[in-house]
């Protein structure tokens, strides 16, 4: 059946009074980072607020497990004593992207701070990954920003910088020393001030009502929109555990609560959009779950967004109803991606999800990768291991997992470069552009093209490299891992070619005379050959 948006839900809905919600970031510069950070919030307004959440820039793409602790007046002086301090909560299996990206926290912390009081807080990673939490040097934050001192506020609260730590209270980076520089945690405070503690942002799946798309699960402050690629299969899934229920779907996408969407008395947030023409109500209030058939259910995305959230009878509620989260689905067709700009920065690329859209993934040496990391110093791995390493050396080219590209110490994080990966439909694979890129502490900027194609790699605008005074060079592909094996440096020509002697050599040239490696090439062109090994040719 269909309801306008004059009825049905809307005929539910009984608005809360809800606090301001304010976010106060920081930076997100990065460059620096460990384990955990530690930092004072200050309020220095005329009434309490209440921290309700951070986002957490991370250096480095990954799985982190988070802890937060807050204790009572500065963290100065208890640095090291794990009994000063109070767990907030943790969160496992929080997946995330690199530097730039400020990634909410799926933990409650809800910690009050009264009026001219202040408030310590650590950040944390706990597992045994590499350091994650990122912040910056104060001598780099504009103004420089010694330890202890103000770098940011608006008009209720002040961030003040604080100091790097090793998890959990062991050694600690960026001060006391009177002067020294701070460490500068990178992320966005969320808090409220007046009325009552403010409706989430999102609703939760709960005991009563449950929803997702493609097993993507809402936090208080993470809506769940999935994208996909045209065509591709959405698996849904909807429960509302034996009591009556139906579901609400239209094709807008989903609002926070403080978007356009409505938040309830029970503490419920109604979050699609009901502006929108049409809401369709489509079960008749039958109850929903795994043996009614309503999980799994599959639907391939189309172009375009389907939006939807479970209303549940639930007579244990004081409105009567209980609602899951709302998720979106929206089908997007194959576009581009825009790497982040960040010095001896790698970030994984899934070749088969939105906005790549690469329906088989790429074969490098017998395999089919679905995913890539691409490094901001010019070399691809493909697979999700990489290294951030910007000095090029035979022996790391050997070790390091399976590379290629134009490998030096790029500083994509000034001037106006960009790397952008992108589909090749000429050649089935995928093109990482660096443009206008200078070398480290260099105003000498070049542009040139790293790709993987279905016959392998290509390295392009060769001729174009500037040179680097003080790092090599190094254009390479290898199969890494320890598995590549060193005949020597590869002595690429225009119009030349060759093969390797065996199925392991490294194919490769290093030097600082970057434009000479190439052997007056403009495009290097790697093709996997039917015996296993490598032909090379230039252009």
């Amino acid at each position: 059946m269909m309801f306008t948006k004059t009825l049905g839900l809307v005929a539910l809905l009984s608005v809360a009074v809800a606090a301001q919600n304010v976010t106060l970031q920081t930076t997100l510069l990065g460059g620096n980072g460990q384990k955990g950070a530690m930092f004072n919030v200050v309020n220095i307004s005329a009434g309490g607020i209440t921290v309700a959440s951070f986002d957490q820039n991370f250096l480095n793409p990954g799985t982190s497990s988070m802890e937060i602790y807050t204790k009572t007046g500065s963290y100065v002086g208890s640095e090291a004593i794990a009994a000063n301090w109070s767990l907030v909560g943790s969160a496992s299996g929080l997946v995330h992207g690199g530097q730039g990206v400020a990634v909410p926290l799926p933990i409650a912390v809800n910690t009050s701070i009264p009026a001219g009081a202040t408030q310590a807080f650590y950040v944390t990673v706990t597992n045994a990954t590499a350091t994650n939490v990122a912040y910056t040097n104060g001598n780099l934050v504009v103004p420089a920003t010694t330890a202890g001192a103000v770098a940011f506020s608006d008009a209720n609260i002040q961030f003040v910088c604080g100091v790097g730590k090793v998890y959990p209270f062991a050694g600690t980076f960026g001060g006391p020393t009177p002067g020294g520089f701070g460490r500068c945690w990178n992320g966005k405070i969320n808090y409220f001030i007046g009325g009552i503690a403010p409706a989430p942002a999102w609703q939760v799946n709960g005991p009563a009502a449950y929803l997702d798309f493609d097993f993507l699960i809402a936090t208080p402050t993470t809506g769940a929109v999935v994208t996909k690629c045209i065509g591709a299969p959405v698996n849904a899934c909807a429960n509302s555990f034996g009591a009556p229920a139906d579901i609400a779907l239209n094709t807008l996408p989903i609002v926070s609560s403080t978007a356009g969407g409505i938040a309830l008395t029970n503490a419920h947030v109604v979050n699609l959009d009901l502006t929108g023409n049409f809401l369709f109500l489509i079960n008749a209030f039958i109850p929903l779950g795994a043996a009614s058939g309503t999980c799994p259910i599959f639907f391939n995305a189309f172009p375009g967004t389907i939006s939807a959230q479970v209303v549940v009878l639930d007579p244990t509620s004081p409105i009567n109803i209980s609602l899951s989260q709302a998720s979106q689905a929206t089908g997007a067709p194959s576009s581009t991606l825009t790497i982040l700009n960040a010095d001896d920065a790698m970030y994984l690329v899934n070749l088969t999800a939105s906005p790549l859209c690469n329906a088989t993934g790429l074969n490098y040496y017998g395999t089919t990768y679905t995913t890539m990391v691409v490094s901001t110093n010019g070399i691809v791995f493909p697979g999700v291991a990489g290294t951030n390493d910007w000095v090029p050396t035979i022996a790391t080219a050997i070790s390091y997992p399976g590379l290629f590209g134009v490998w030096s110490d790029w500083q994509s994080d000034v001037g106006t470069g960009s790397i952008v990966v992108s589909n090749n439909i000429m050649f089935g694979g995928v093109d990482i552009d660096y443009t206008n890129i200078p070398y480290w502490g260099t105003a000498t900027t070049s542009t040139f093209r790293v790709a993987l194609d279905t016959v392998g790699p290509r390295l392009e605008s060769l001729s174009t490299l500037g040179t680097d005074p003080v790092t090599p060079t190094m254009l390479v592909m290898s199969r890494g891992g320890g598995l590549a094996t060193n005949a020597g440096a590869t002595a690429f020509s225009l119009g030349g070619s060759g093969t390797t002697a065996a199925n392991t050599d490294m194919l490769y040239a290093i030097g600082t005379g970057t434009p000479t490696l190439a052997g007056g090439a403009n495009d290097l062109w790697f093709t996997f050959n039917g015996t296993g090994g490598v032909d090379w040719a230039g252009f």
